[in-house]
């Protein structure tokens, strides 16, 4: 009986170099697309949040950029040429091995990514039930385009008084064409001058904030709350979940053997990578586009 396994020859050296610049050029576009909403979130979490939230994606991502630049995975839909090595079992029980670690540690990854996100959404919600209510001052507000329904994301900067001293800090707000409940009528009413004037109106607001004394720089405005959520945040807090299931997915083919190195990169655990970027970049269009 013949063997499965067929390896072929690697992507040459000009190949893994476009390779490598496709992955990095989409992870600057992504970051490019999401940078003020990630920035926001960062500065409403735990730094040992934000750092163990984004484990699971920086391990994925150098992952994909390994196996691109090693030439065991291509951006191609079919295998690069017929065979050129002899057949070598130890070869491939080395390779076997690896992608198995490889995937219990992505795994790993994307579970503490997982369990950062929901404990994140734990915080927020823990945080909102033992805040603080003090009167906040509008510093600045950043308006986005509107949506398919006249719905537009504000980012506005606030500053309140703490026990610690001032705090400043941005929260993101949806300002909707017609009633916002959530928000007071002076709030409303200033934003709705800068909607229709084309720039921030001087003289802003004061508006009622509560902030999570545990990490102020988590608070809320008006009767804004913690499960307000945005497209992006949705998006977002399904990612690991994605990620997950894909590696599940992948599992039979690790563990039972691996097929072709220089086949379609999504063949390994570098597959998390491949298969979120392009969603990644997708949405972050779309969330620019104020959908």
């Amino acid at each position: 009986m013949s063997p499965s396994f067929q390896p072929t020859e690697r992507p040459s050296v000009a190949r893994r170099a476009v390779n490598a610049t496709l992955l990095v050029g989409g992870v600057v576009l992504a970051c490019w697309l999401w940078w003020d909403w990630w920035v926001l979130e960062c500065h409403r979490t735990e730094p040992w949040r934000a750092v163990l939230g984004w484990w699971g994606d920086a391990v994925a991502l150098l992952w994909c950029l390994f196996a691109l630049l090693s030439g065991r995975a291509n951006l191609s839909l079919s295998n690069i040429g017929p065979p050129t090595t002899p057949f070598d079992w130890r070869r491939l029980a080395d390779r076997r091995r690896a992608a198995r670690w490889a995937w219990v540690g992505m795994l790993l990854s994307v579970t503490a990514d997982l369990g950062v996100t929901v404990s994140q959404a734990w915080a927020d919600r823990r945080g909102e039930a033992q805040s603080v209510a003090v009167a906040g001052e509008v510093l600045s507000a950043e308006i986005g385009p509107p949506d398919k329904h006249g719905v537009r994301q504000v980012r506005l900067r606030v500053r309140f008084p703490t026990p610690d001293g001032p705090q400043a800090g941005a929260i993101g707000i949806r300002f909707d064409a017609g009633p916002n409940p959530d928000l007071s009528p002076a709030l409303t009413g200033w934003l709705r001058r800068a909607v229709h004037g084309g720039r921030v109106p001087p003289n802003p607001p004061t508006v009622a904030v509560r902030y999570d004394p545990g990490w102020p720089g988590r608070f809320w405005v008006d009767d804004t709350t913690w499960d307000d959520w945005t497209f992006a945040r949705f998006f977002l807090m399904i990612l690991p979940v994605v990620q997950a299931l894909w590696l599940l997915m992948d599992a039979p083919g690790i563990f039972r053997g691996v097929p072709d190195d220089t086949d379609l990169s999504a063949m390994g655990p570098w597959a998390v990578a491949i298969v979120t970027l392009p969603m990644l970049i997708f949405c972050g269009v779309l969330q620019r586009m104020g959908w």
